[in-house]
């Protein structure tokens, strides 16, 4: 790094506009720092599904002046674990009595936001820029896919599972899995989902259900046991029966709202060891 050199003196690279990348990239350049993000999509477009921001979360945005953007997000009231068989609650926790933000938000939405306030702060945001490799050193560059080149005086890396900025640091171990997928969907409201996520415990796997956007739909988040993963990609898109299937033998209003269900997403489930080095020369 360069300790020496304030940071409006400091081009910063970050690989990745995902949340991580987005709020790093939004705090630098608010600090001073000429930033560019480089995202290897064609656009910054309504992908993924529902997230949990819980009050630590909360208190980054409240910080970067972004929480009343999500104002319009249901504020979680509680967390209600439930018998899958019956769809009785069986544990409750009251999250609405600790007076602390937790949101249900749409991963699309925070990004929107996150996407809109980077931009707007003069943040570069570069799209199909896939990266190939990261060189560490005074002045780390960046090889991208079709020839061209970046440099900077600093590399972030926050591109995901597959980073080859992790690469860069050293010998990074494939990722492994670790025995269960998820399969992810949003759908209407058809039970009047109230403002709590709900965990209906079974054997072998477990259903989370929580409103987004207002309450007009719920996030559904289904996970199973699975020995292994043979897709080449880490998800993709699955089938609606074969996940009505999976978990037939949940009752409640786990039923019902997979009734919805069109084409999920499916995504096996992977870990990385934690790396033994997080930074290199600029990286």
């Amino acid at each position: 790094m360069h300790p020496d050199r304030p940071l409006a003196d400091l081009s910063i690279a970050v690989i990745g506009a995902g949340i991580g990348g987005l709020a790093t990239a939004l705090t630098l350049r608010r600090l001073g720092a000429r930033v560019t993000v480089l995202e290897q999509a064609p656009a910054i477009t309504e992908v993924g599904a529902g997230l949990q921001i819980s009050p630590n979360g909360m208190v980054v945005l409240d910080a970067l002046g972004l929480a009343p953007a999500l104002d319009s997000a249901p504020r979680a009231r509680a967390m209600s674990l439930r018998d899958f068989r019956t769809g009785k609650e069986v544990l409750r926790l009251d999250l609405a009595a600790r007076a602390r933000d937790h949101r249900f938000v749409h991963r699309a939405d925070l990004v929107d936001v996150l996407a809109g306030a980077a931009r707007a702060a003069g943040v570069q945001v570069k799209l199909l820029q896939k990266v190939a490799d990261v060189v560490p050193g005074p002045r780390p560059r960046v090889a991208l896919v079709h020839g061209d080149t970046f440099e900077a005086d600093l590399v972030i890396g926050a591109d995901g599972l597959h980073s080859v900025v992790r690469g860069a640091l050293g010998a990074a171990p494939a990722a492994t899995f670790t025995g269960h997928v998820a399969w992810r969907a949003v759908v209407p409201n058809v039970t009047a989902h109230p403002a709590e996520a709900r965990v209906h415990m079974g054997p072998g796997g477990h259903v989370v259900s929580y409103p987004l956007r207002g309450g007009d739909v719920v996030n559904l988040v289904a996970v199973e046991e699975r020995r292994t993963w043979t897709e080449e990609s880490w998800s993709r898109t699955g089938n609606g029966d074969a996940m009505r299937g999976t978990f037939s033998h949940f009752g409640g209003d786990v039923a019902r709202l997979m009734a919805e269900v069109d084409a999920p997403g499916l995504w096996g489930l992977f870990r990385h060891r934690v790396a033994p080095r997080w930074h290199a020369e600029g990286v």
